[in-house]
């Protein structure tokens, strides 16, 4: 990932333990090259928010998309700025071992501790973008 492009991560927005961790991340993006965004803002039905209650998403300003374990490589890539999260968790045996304790963490996520989960604190961002035109409109 080149220094300068941005990485989109999508969060479930209302999971605690998600938040918690986005909060975590986000202090440590100092060069601001991650643009974080909660899936709620996805319209229902949109296969981006079916796949982030089951793992979390990245997708590179080229549009390559990842979850789960190769994805939170490629956030540690976008904080660092180093390559090497990505080529390690690429590697057949250690890409194995780091999805299965992702799945294992993902599972039990709901039991971890967390924060008020983000759509909480800021239900205006977990609105598709035609509903939260809709209540600017509205002036709600």
């Amino acid at each position: 990932m080149a220094s300068d492009s941005k990485l989109t991560v999508i969060f479930d927005g209302a999971c605690g333990f998600c938040t918690r961790t986005v909060r975590l991340l986000k202090a440590r993006d100092h060069r601001g090259r991650i643009a974080w965004t909660p899936c709620q803002q996805y319209p229902a039905g949109d296969p981006v928010t079916t796949h982030c209650m089951e793992s979390i998403i990245t997708i590179t300003s080229d549009g390559m998309r990842d979850t789960g374990a190769l994805a939170a490589a490629r956030i540690l890539e976008g904080i660092t700025g180093w390559a090497w999260p990505v080529r390690i968790a690429s590697w057949p045996v250690v890409g194995t071992v780091l999805s299965l304790g992702y799945r294992i963490i993902a599972r039990l996520r709901s039991h971890l501790p967390g924060d008020v989960p983000w759509c909480e604190r800021h239900p205006e961002d977990c609105q598709p973008d035609d509903r939260r035109r809709d209540l600017r409109d509205n002036g709600s």
